[in-house]
């Protein structure tokens, strides 16, 4: 499995063209949390942290080459710099979890069988000194 740099070694990349977003489901139980701990979840969000800068974050997201989930794939790390760089005392995360495909459910699936990633990752994207 390809790993990114800081963040956690149980981040995925498209390896070979295998997606590895969903290889969690089937082995957590998505409602508990003591599971996904178990399993290594919320170390990234602990290590972003506690070791990376925002700008340490993005780096890292760059660096593994994340893209959007939609129809795009417009490069995450992008859009989390243009999102840092709007003055403003409040900033909202959102996860609104709508494929581009409507017949695609992988997003559903993903919410569904792994909850607690996709509030680790808004976590991490929401992550400012």
């Amino acid at each position: 499995m390809a790993t990114v740099g800081g963040l956690s070694p149980e981040i995925r990349i498209l390896e070979g063209g295998e997606p590895r977003l969903l290889t969690d489901l089937g082995r957590i139980d998505p409602g508990s949390l003591e599971s996904y701990r178990a399993h290594g979840g919320y170390a990234a969000l602990e290590n972003a942290i506690r070791h990376l800068s925002p700008e340490g974050v993005i780096g890292e997201i760059e660096a593994a080459g994340l893209r959007g989930r939609g129809g795009a794939g417009f490069p995450t790390a992008e859009k989390w710099r243009a999102a840092r760089a709007v003055e403003s005392d409040r900033k909202i995360a959102v996860a609104n979890l709508m494929g581009a495909d409507p017949t695609s459910l992988g997003d559903r699936t993903l919410a569904e069988g792994n909850p607690h990633l996709v509030v680790e990752g808004l976590l991490i994207a929401a992550f400012r000194h």
